[in-house]
């Protein structure tokens, strides 16, 4: 076993990133309150994420993190967090709701983006999603989606790598909301072998997130054949992944 992965019995480790003190608390109380048994490890500054981030000798099972950091942009978190854990659920929770903000997020690899005058439920529907394989949205942000979902910089000629019929199987799967357990069930295989694929995918696919992926086939029309499948809007997780390559 790999000295990052986590020891069997071990609580799962939630870092969590926010200097309100205040808000801190509400966000640990949302994580613990989710039944499990959570380590949370709480930072009030960038540097102190990234230097436990860089030294911790076990892998990380989700990041909540604050944009607005007093020594640092949030997203230098993301970044960090992403290269030493590439598979990490990471959700924003944050004042900040420009555009520009939402989308550096997302593409640095944040699976969700919820703001903090959302309610508690809210939020907490939102980590409870995050760590499903979803991807939460706030709704006043949800506007991005569909006015990026029409952009024409959705360009539909770009290349696209040769991926084998599994990895087609389960990049579709992926673009219709399933989580990684469920698209194992589907395919009658292991949540190994469905998380081998997906590094594979990412490789091929130059992304780092599952949003990324999806985002990538359904702007070069990788599913419209397959019985008129592209990437659906019913759900706030999988339109949250057309906001990669709008720009």
């Amino acid at each position: 076993m790999s000295a990052m992965s986590n020891c069997i019995g071990c609580p799962k480790r939630c870092l969590l990133v926010e200097d309100d003190p205040t808000f801190a608390q509400q966000l640990k109380e949302a994580v613990q309150i989710m039944g499990l048994h959570w380590s949370i490890d709480v930072v009030q500054t960038g540097a102190e994420a990234q230097e436990l981030i860089n030294k911790s000798n076990r892998k990380l099972d989700l990041v909540l993190v604050d944009l607005g950091l007093p020594d640092m942009h949030g997203n230098e978190v993301i970044r960090c967090a992403k290269k030493a854990y590439p598979d990490v659920p990471i959700m924003v929770v944050s004042v900040l709701t420009s555009e520009r903000n939402l989308l550096d997020a997302i593409r640095l690899g944040a699976n969700g983006y919820v703001i903090k005058n959302d309610t508690s439920l809210s939020i907490s529907h939102g980590i409870m999603s995050v760590l499903e394989g979803s991807y939460p949205i706030s709704p006043q942000l949800a506007q991005y989606l569909f006015r990026l979902a029409g952009s024409p910089k959705f360009s539909m000629t770009q290349s696209f790598p040769e991926l084998t019929p599994k990895e087609t199987s389960l990049l579709r799967l992926l673009s219709l909301g399933n989580t990684y357990g469920q698209v194992a069930d589907t395919l009658d295989i292991k949540l190994s072998t469905v998380q081998f694929h997906i590094r594979n995918l990412y490789k091929k696919l130059e992304v780092h997130s599952q949003a990324q992926a999806v985002a990538k086939a359904n702007s070069i029309g990788l599913f419209d054949n397959e019985n008129g499948m592209g990437l659906s809007m019913s759900g706030v997780g999988t339109g949250i992944g057309m906001l990669m390559d709008a720009e």
